[in-house]
């Protein structure tokens, strides 16, 4: 993405990673939808920022996450054998004084619209 090309370029050393926003394009199709939407727009948009604001650690979540290569490789890069894994490189990132920012890209996804789905 050039967005995130161009902001790793002009910004300071310690920016590590770019978390980007994930929404549910069928938020209003029912009840569960509707549920789903406002627990990830109370996560990406209220209390993740929130986290940023005060400088304490990113639990990092989901595939609209990017790293400077060098940085990632410097932490110990991607354990593939950890359920958490993103959340456990934000926690990297904070013991390293590294930050992670939030940037204007959201991904769109399918909340699952009934409890057997």
């Amino acid at each position: 993405m050039r967005t995130v090309a161009e902001t790793f370029a002009t910004a300071r050393p310690e920016l590590a990673c770019l978390q980007g926003v994930f929404d549910f394009y069928n938020a209003g199709n029912t009840r569960l939808t509707r549920g789903f939407a406002v627990d990830y727009a109370t996560w990406f948009r209220w209390a993740l920022p929130g986290l940023v604001r005060l400088g304490l650690v990113i639990p990092l979540a989901g595939t609209t996450v990017f790293f400077r290569r060098t940085i990632l490789e410097k932490i110990g890069r991607w354990d593939a054998h950890i359920a958490t894994e993103d959340a456990d490189l934000g926690r990297r990132l904070a013991r390293r004084v590294l930050r992670a920012e939030f940037f204007t890209s959201i991904t769109m996804k399918e909340a699952p619209a009934t409890v057997p789905a």
